[in-house]
């Protein structure tokens, strides 16, 4: 087996990358494996990575780890879907690392127990945009999002501030949006503030939509929260935030699905929203991966259910 690290060296906020080397350096020596190590320069890099080393190894069995947050565990497995002799994990440098969140492990995702780990089979989100192995978001928490990341470089900020100057923004903007949608085949198409297509059941650092959604069901949880006044969006937000979208059936539909497509019915374009890193689109076509990724765990680990 071939071990190929990719290291985003801003993850976190900080370049990790000369502590990553040592860790592995050091465990190649103790175990005896071969390794790799890459860092991902820019946009989509470690997509191209991923792909330039399997071409290079067809036959033989290849994991990856995704030194980063969700966003680099997202980029590294647009490449990873589409070879049958590749796996992946996460090694957590990230500031959200929301996807590993809902397995239950004896010991965490640390280099010693993924060098030994085991694999699960678990889901993906398929889109015409590329591949989302935890949540796909259209509506205010997408453009929340996208200015959230225009703000960061405004500032040069990583903590709270461009997040609430994106959160007021949209506030103050019209929230929902007139969106064509169906469900395996079923028109829901209405006014809207957020679409949520989830496979894990974390993001957002702190955001918990759907506790019972599980990354090997073979299904999608979607919750669309409706159109709703500047009065009962913060109450509402707040349930939908901590899985309570129970309470608030007259606000909040949630479905089971394997498809999902989105068209937008009036004057906006779509922000589409795959694990962190956000798109403009018209329309969107969402599904459950027909295969599965082969995703490296500690062992003892189970999903939580």
């Amino acid at each position: 087996m071939k071990h190929i690290f990719i290291v985003n060296p801003a993850a976190g906020g900080q370049d990790n990358t000369r502590k990553i080397n040592e860790a592995v350096k050091k465990f190649a020596s103790e175990k005896g494996f071969e390794y790799k190590i890459y860092i991902s320069e820019h946009p989509k890099h470690s997509e191209e990575i991923v792909r330039k080393v399997m071409s290079e190894y067809k036959d033989e069995t290849v994991r990856f780890y995704a030194c980063g947050g969700d966003g680099t565990l997202n980029e590294v497995a647009q490449g990873v879907v589409d070879y049958d002799n590749a796996q992946l994990t996460n090694l957590p440098y990230g500031t959200g690392n929301d996807f590993i969140r809902i397995f239950k492990e004896d010991g965490e995702f640390s280099l010693e127990n993924l060098i030994d780990g085991e694999v699960m089979d678990v889901d993906y989100i398929e889109t015409n945009k590329g591949v989302s192995v935890n949540i796909t978001t259209i509506g205010l928490d997408a453009r929340v999002a996208r200015g959230m990341q225009k703000y960061k470089r405004i500032f040069k900020h990583n903590g709270q501030v461009p997040y609430i100057i994106s959160i007021f923004e949209n506030i103050v903007t019209p929230m929902s949006r007139n969106l064509k949608i169906e469900i395996d085949g079923k028109d829901v198409s209405g006014d809207y503030v957020v679409l949520l297509v989830a496979n894990g059941n974390y993001y957002g650092g702190g955001f918990h939509p759907v506790p019972d959604a599980s990354v090997t069901d073979g299904k999608l949880n979607v919750l669309l929260i409706k159109k709703l006044s500047r009065f009962t969006v913060a109450r509402v937000i707040n349930a939908y935030k901590n899985g309570e979208y129970k309470k608030y059936p007259q606000y909040i539909d949630y479905f089971e699905a394997e498809k999902v497509s989105v068209k937008q019915n009036d004057k906006y374009i779509m922000d589409l929203n795959l694990d962190g890193e956000v798109i403009g689109v018209s329309e969107a076509e969402i599904s459950i991966g027909q295969k599965k990724i082969h995703f490296v765990v500690p062992k003892k680990t189970a999903v939580h259910e």
